[in-house]
């Protein structure tokens, strides 16, 4: 496969089983809070070291607003506005029909800021955002000769991607999973015997144990999780297919990590996805896992770097660590 590429910025009573056994736990043993059975652990010393207090970006966020002398929910004119927002962005209606509804007498009787749906997505642009998104344009070329030209036929993609290791930063920074949030390696046991090991997190788990043992004293590790599936997104031009991939942290509860709406899953990338009509039948299966590879390694090249020298980051409890 010959990829030309190039970058640009746009913007659950105790039930027994034969072979189970299944516990009613409370909200915050399921979500899995930061809370451990001490006398069955054993801490690795000297991991996770902090360094300086600082600020989140939650807390930097707020100090604007003050200083600004904006109300919690600006850039909305109160609070009623703002959950209205909130309701007409979630229920994924068109622009059009959003449109429809900021014209209703009824509506305009409310004396909202924005009166039409520019207005209303301007004032949605205002809102704190996370890292940015990058394009790159992919022009692949394939084995098929075009009759027209009598030159391989070439086929344009898009590859749309944010920085992992600023999403990694957003993650192990915000104070909403500060409770649910790990930065050291532990290992529980099931008794004082220690003869059955329990692996309830990653960071249970010997695999981050041993890797804190290779590296310096005070490093702290972050578990890079990603997901993907297949979907159609209508919001691009022509309906056009694509992977978008999803990335978290083990750091986080696994509790938290499942549900949706605690948004501790953040979109890293969309893959491009194409039946490649540019090569040969016989060619399209292999050169498809190509174009995948050469998509992630691209996604995943920030993180190589980080990994090896590791980086300051403001952690959810307000303190800096060398990740």
């Amino acid at each position: 496969m010959s990829v030309d590429s190039s970058g640009t910025n746009p913007s659950p009573p105790r039930k027994r089983h034969k072979a189970t056994t299944v516990e009613d736990v409370d909200e915050e043993d399921e979500l899995g809070s930061n809370k451990s059975d001490e006398s069955h652990v054993d801490h690795f010393e000297g991991a996770a070291a902090t360094f300086v207090k600082a600020k989140t970006a939650f807390e930097k966020m707020r100090e604007e607003q003050q200083a600004k002398k904006e109300m919690p929910w600006a850039p909305f004119a109160s609070l009623e506005e703002w959950a209205l927002a909130e309701w007409l962005i979630k229920s994924e209606v068109s622009q059009a029909k959003v449109d429809d509804f900021l014209q209703l007498k009824s509506t305009k009787s409310c004396g909202l800021s924005f009166k039409n749906k520019r207005a209303f997505y301007k004032v949605v642009d205002r809102l704190p955002v996370g890292p940015g998104w990058s394009c790159h344009e992919l022009n692949i070329e394939g084995d098929v000769i075009d009759p027209s030209t009598n030159e391989p036929m070439v086929e344009n993609l898009e590859l749309w991607w944010r920085d992992p290791v600023e999403c990694v930063a957003e993650l192990i920074g915000n104070a909403m999973f500060n409770q649910f949030m790990k930065y050291a390696p532990f290992k529980e046991w099931i008794d004082s015997l220690k003869s059955d090991q329990k692996f309830s997190e990653m960071w249970t788990t010997n695999w981050w144990w041993d890797l804190q043992e290779k590296l310096p004293p005070g490093a702290t590790i972050s578990g890079i999780i990603l997901s993907s599936d297949k979907t159609i997104l209508t919001g691009f031009s022509g309906d056009k297919e694509a992977y978008p991939v999803y990335l978290t942290i083990g750091n986080i509860a696994k509790g938290v990590r499942r549900q949706p709406s605690k948004h501790a899953t953040v979109l890293l990338a969309y893959l491009p996805t194409s039946k490649l009509s540019c090569f040969s039948e016989k060619r399209r299966n292999l050169e498809g896992h190509n174009l995948f590879h050469f998509c992630m390694n691209k996604v995943l090249a920030p993180l190589i770097e980080a990994g090896k020298n590791g980086l300051y980051m403001t952690c959810a409890d307000g303190f800096v660590r060398k990740v």
